[in-house]
């Protein structure tokens, strides 16, 4: 890189002006302006004083913070509660046959203790790595 290539350290980041970077360090993850309206702190309503739809409770939990966050306090289920599940039922289908997914010969299988033990060793190409 020739010399007229070379950017000053002043042209790209905050450069030499370290009391304006030591400021914004000390601001810390702030990344909006103190000046910008927030609908949040203004009873849900937009500048123009209409209601704000991202904080209506229709959408979403909205602007009930109480409701959302009783609702993360219960937690959450990803699946119904009428799913089989044959880990459940001793590794049999719902038609009694061997799920195959349990079976130790089919990857890990029913076998937690040793797949755990695998996942601890992250990258090892076989079990005889790092004994």
């Amino acid at each position: 890189m020739s010399d007229g290539d070379a950017r000053k350290s002043s042209q790209h980041g905050f450069g030499g002006d370290r009391e304006f970077a030591s400021e914004m360090g000390k601001i810390g993850g702030k990344n909006q302006p103190d000046e910008i309206y927030k609908p949040s702190e203004h009873d849900g309503l937009r500048e123009d004083g209409e209601p704000d739809q991202r904080l209506n409770s229709e959408h979403g939990f909205g602007g009930d913070r109480e409701r959302a966050a009783e609702a993360g306090r219960k937690g959450g289920k990803t699946q119904p509660d009428d799913i089989y599940k044959p880990s459940e039922h001793g590794g049999l289908t719902k038609s009694g046959e061997s799920d195959k997914r349990m079976n130790s010969e089919h990857g890990f299988g029913g076998d937690r203790d040793f797949a755990s033990e695998m996942g601890k060793r992250g990258g090892s190409r076989n079990s005889e790595d790092d004994e």
